[in-house]
């Protein structure tokens, strides 16, 4: 059935009405956001129920008792005081065909779905029905009505306040109980608590919809972006009125709230261990599930459908996406269609923010799962679902858009210069070469760098200098202890030779002697020259840039540990060390001319490259560049004290050609480096390709 727009009672003339089908039955809805009255569709075949407008319902209605097409729509028209053409009218049967409402449409006389699309729509969501529960429930709801009682409130009220007070009295224990959550025994409890309340949460759904006699269809596990979760088919509650059907969906959310409240309870009155443990978690569990979760209304979850039923406006959602789209046709291409369905004031600003909230949730929760899967699991994988989401939530909608106004460009109004001036801007901002400046870190460097090192195990005497010159000495007492004993072991010896060459010893026992008295200077200049190395001195011609904040006074120190690190200036050009990115990279040669801001001076100073080092930076030389020090650069500190970067960097050298103001060693600044004029999308295209060629190797 083609939608065309002619002389309009030609239109109406050619339009037959063939019935809907058996297994779809028309029944009367309840009133909207406004007070209007409404119909429905339930089409028990696919157990699927559509909400239906009051002139929709009265067509169908009079169609049914024979009237035709064109009378019908002349009927509903007199009890109108809007004027809508039949296009609307053509777009309803079209509405009806596609979804298999009337009779000669069936699912196999449509074309099949595209793999592409199949694939997408699978990644995005799918459902695995693992239950039929229907019998099971109708035959143990008698052993879950006592839940439903009024005194079954009463006593998880009584457990709330019990638990509030213990948790006024013992708030430190349970704050730094949180401590444990992130630990492998913590998660692992935490997922079986879920697992627990989620399957009670979902049998609390169905015992609900099979106590108000509505039929539970099935139950099983559903993926959003592969993320599993329970799932309970209670659509045969559109049959009931908001109330009833507002009961059902909360029945989760009591189910998760009356154990958070019980657990809290418990908590409060279990000493210290398991059964206290396992409270707190469920209690937590419950808690942050049932609010960032099952009361989410952007995702369709139980408050998704509380705040329809709140609203009045059912299939929020669809509603919501459908006004978008016609009001931005509206607004940009001066659309003369009206809108598929009446909105009011009210339902206008709710669709407005209410979409943009919708859209902005879904875009961070799937960026969200791919940013996770691109840290914690398979880099390529998580650049794929980068990909794929920017191509389900921003491309593919406006491929679609524009598809469908082209496929209706008649609707197109004369008013369309917003159009061409949008159009023009956006394809200015993304193609036309616009100049680039950047800001790179970077920092003054020495003529050379020393790092000083523990040369022996020792106890640190003082805290470290901060200005030389300076000594750093050690103790170690197990040392000393042994060149007590080596003096007097060596002592001893010279008295046995004395003795014997007084006594006339043998010549065999004086070799003997002698050798063990060799062996025992040795020993003795080893441990004389190992406490040497317990006193460290530094000349005044240098100066510290970095001095291990791990260690003070008073602390056993292990040799090869890092104290220190000294530089000295006696290069009068001055000399900087840039930490640029891969894209940066790309835009610097050997000889460039760069201008660099220091912190500590107004003077721009002019420098040129010397040296690119092709691997990156892992070790971080500057405490002044380090994040935990303020500095510009993500860095982590490492027990041995030193500073690792958390990023890809690469080491750039500059150096001025004429002798400089004097900056000492360590100051940060930053380098302007004007790029390239590229457009955004060469800039995002460079990015792209080279983040993929970069990540897919690892």
């Amino acid at each position: 059935m083609e939608m065309s727009f002619g002389n309009p009672d030609d239109l109406l003339d050619k339009m037959q009405w063939p019935g809907l089908r058996e297994d779809v039955h028309l029944l009367t809805g309840q009133p909207d956001a406004q007070g209007r009255d409404t119909g429905m569709l339930h089409d028990a075949l696919n157990g699927k129920y559509y909400t239906l407008n009051l002139e929709s319902w009265r067509l169908i209605s009079l169609m049914n008792e024979g009237h035709s097409v064109k009378d019908t729509w002349q009927i509903v028209q007199e009890h109108r005081s809007d004027d809508v053409g039949p296009e609307q009218l053509m777009a309803f049967f079209e509405f009806l065909e596609k979804n298999y409402l009337i009779r000669g449409s069936a699912p196999s006389e449509v074309k099949k779905q595209s793999l592409k699309d199949t694939l997408m729509h699978s990644y995005v969501f799918f459902r695995i029905p693992l239950l039929h529960p229907e019998k099971f429930l109708q035959k143990t709801l008698h052993l879950v009505q006592a839940f439903y009682s009024q005194w079954t409130f009463y006593i998880i009220m009584v457990f709330a306040l019990v638990g509030l007070f213990q948790l006024s009295q013992q708030w430190d224990l349970f704050w730094n109980s949180f401590n444990f959550l992130t630990t492998s025994d913590g998660i692992m409890l935490s997922l079986v608590c879920l697992v627990v309340l989620k399957l009670g949460h979902e049998f609390s759904h169905a015992y609900t919809a099979t106590q108000l006699n509505q039929r539970v269809r099935q139950m099983g596990v559903a993926f959003i972006v592969f993320w599993p979760i329970l799932f309970t088919d209670t659509t045969d509650a559109w049959r009931l009125e908001r109330k009833g059907r507002a009961r059902i969906d909360l029945a989760g959310v009591k189910f998760e709230l009356s154990i958070s409240l019980i657990a809290l309870g418990l908590w409060g009155l279990f000493p210290e261990g398991l059964m206290k443990s396992l409270c707190f978690y469920l209690f937590t569990v419950a808690s942050i599930s049932t609010i960032f979760v099952n009361l989410n209304p952007f995702m369709r979850f139980d408050g998704y459908y509380l705040m329809s039923h709140f609203l009045k406006i059912d299939n929020l959602q669809p509603r919501t996406f459908a006004w978008l789209n016609w009001a931005f046709r509206r607004a940009f291409f001066d659309w003369k269609a009206p809108a598929s369905f009446d909105t009011g004031r009210t339902e206008k600003q709710i669709y407005l923010w209410y979409g943009i909230g919708c859209l902005f949730y879904r875009v961070f929760i799937t960026f969200s799962i791919a940013l996770a899967v691109y840290t914690f699991f398979f880099n390529t994988l998580g650049l794929l679902l980068v990909c794929v989401e920017v191509y389900l939530f921003l491309l593919r909608p406006l491929i679609k858009q524009a598809e469908f106004i082209r496929e209706h460009r008649d609707l197109i109004g004369h008013r369309s210069w917003p159009r061409y001036i949008t159009i023009t801007a956006i394809l200015a901002l993304i193609l036309i070469p616009l100049p680039t400046t950047r800001s790179i870190p970077a920092v003054v460097a020495p003529a050379w760098i020393k790092t000083v090192y523990a040369q022996e195990d020792g106890i640190l005497n003082q805290a470290l200098p901060e200005q030389l010159p300076a000594n750093i000495l050690f103790s170690n007492p197990e040392l000393e202890n042994s060149i007590s004993e080596a003096h007097v072991n060596l002592k001893k010896l010279n008295l046995s030779l004395q003795l014997f060459e007084t006594k006339g010893a043998l010549a065999g026992s004086k070799v003997q002697l002698k050798s063990e008295i060799k062996a025992e200077e040795a020993k003795l200049i080893s441990l004389l020259t190992r406490q040497k190395k317990l006193s460290i001195y530094l000349p005044k011609e240098h100066h510290v840039l970095w001095s291990n904040p791990y260690l003070t006074a008073q602390q056993w120190v292990s040799k090869q540990t890092p104290l220190l690190r000294y530089v000295q200036d006696e290069n009068p050009n001055l000399r900087i060390k840039m930490f640029v990115t891969a894209y940066d990279k790309e835009n610097l040669k050997s000889g460039q001319e760069i201008r660099f801001y220091s912190q500590a001076s107004d003077q721009i100073f002019i420098l040129y490259i010397k040296n690119i080092e092709p691997f990156a930076v892992t070790a971080l030389d500057y405490p002044s560049m380090a994040s935990s020090f303020g500095g510009p650069l993500a860095s982590v500190g490492t027990s041995a004290g030193n500073l690792t970067l958390k990023e890809t960097r690469y080491a750039v050298w500059a150096e001025s050609t004429v002798k400089a103001q004097y900056l000492p060693a360590g100051i940060p600044g930053s380098v302007r480096l004007d790029l390239s004029s590229q457009s955004i999308l060469m800039r995002t295209l460079k990015a792209g390709t080279r983040i993929w060629k970069q990540e897919s190797w690892q």
